[in-house]
């Protein structure tokens, strides 16, 4: 035993070059399916923001934000699958949840006062 009791393990066969690709990759098609998943989860938000809302300016303000949403999600699935490096795709990813969260934020505003309790 060494390290004070520990088991230490080495793997001196990969590389930590070799090691990060190989989590890059599973983290990409992880962002991918969080993409896809959000792509089909804004269709029911849109239609919750038509119940809330009804038909009018609001409402389609939603439109308008929901469909940047989805749009910015495909655009980012067509250039993962491509050209896009890690750290652009993380980057990208940051930028694309403060949209999401934005969208979400502004829905929220528009709902009304007695809707969940805001």
């Amino acid at each position: 035993m060494q390290n004070g009791g520990f088991m230490g393990a080495s793997y001196p066969a990969v590389t930590d070059a070799e090691l990060r690709a190989q989590y890059q990759q599973a983290d990409q098609a992880q962002a991918r399916r969080v993409l896809r998943f959000a792509v089909w989860l804004s269709w029911p938000l849109l239609y919750m923001d038509f119940c809330l809302l009804g038909w009018g300016q609001s409402f389609v303000v939603m439109v308008v934000l929901r469909a940047s949403v989805i749009m910015s999600a495909w655009w980012l699935l067509r250039r993962s699958a491509r050209t896009l490096l890690f750290p652009q795709l993380e980057l990208h990813l940051f930028y694309w949840a403060i949209l999401v969260l934005s969208v979400q934020l502004v829905s929220d505003f528009f709902s009304p006062l007695n809707y969940l309790g805001h």
